[in-house]
């Protein structure tokens, strides 16, 4: 980011980032939220997805990661991880989680990527719903109601979620976003999340099956 008369001006990497992955109809395509940032923490681009952000949606864009309200040790756990990506062009994960207003609880998991030299691309998941519905699992009772419960479960946090890892990891490797060492990496967690959705795909035939002998 450039400074011109007191004006924020953005360079051309960073405009260059910003509208390829504008264009990107590959990770436009997964239902992961997309921040792009710079290394000062600023938020260049934003593409909304599943889940709910902490800052405003219609105040993220130009924004920095430090006039968000969220938790300092939150912050510097980000950038520290964004830095790591620009300067190996390694792939970083973290998971945190943040107390919204309402003061319920969200959860988070996040990857940040080396998008050019001046970008990093962080693609975001809210996985609150499964938090949550883990928990409930544990209380219910009741054979039918828990049947249903786990089926529901197994389908929206186990099936979908995959699926939804397997398109995030495919478009970044597509796109040629990772180092060499990474790109392994990830083509064998695409291997590992097929191995267990071979095991979800059973897990609800054998709901389904006690469903039907239940009935």
């Amino acid at each position: 980011m450039l400074i011109n008369g007191g004006q924020l001006l953005n360079t051309d990497e960073e405009l260059d980032a910003i509208l390829d992955l504008a264009r990107n109809e590959v990770l436009q395509s997964i239902p992961d939220i997309l921040f792009l940032m710079n290394e000062a923490g600023e938020y260049l681009y934003y593409k909304k997805g599943d889940g709910k952000t902490f800052i405003d949606e219609n105040k993220i864009i130009g924004s920095t990661i430090q006039e968000s309200g969220m938790p300092a040790e939150i912050i510097h756990k980000i950038l520290s991880i964004n830095k790591i990506a620009l300067d190996t062009g390694r792939s970083q994960k973290v998971a945190y989680s943040l107390v919204f207003p309402n003061d319920k609880i969200r959860y988070y998991e996040s990857i940040a990527v080396r998008y050019n030299r001046a970008t990093v691309l962080r693609i975001v998941r809210d996985i609150t719903s499964r938090i949550y519905a883990e928990h409930e699992l544990l209380h219910i009772k009741d054979n039918e109601d828990r049947r249903k419960a786990v089926l529901n479960y197994l389908v929206s946090h186990q099936l979908r979620s995959k699926v939804a890892t397997i398109m995030g990891i495919g478009a970044l490797i597509k796109e040629n976003r990772l180092s060499k060492e990474d790109e392994k990496l990830f083509i064998q967690e695409i291997f590992n999340l097929l191995e267990r959705l071979d095991e979800v795909i059973h897990q609800i035939s054998l709901v389904l099956n006690q469903a039907g002998k239940a009935s």
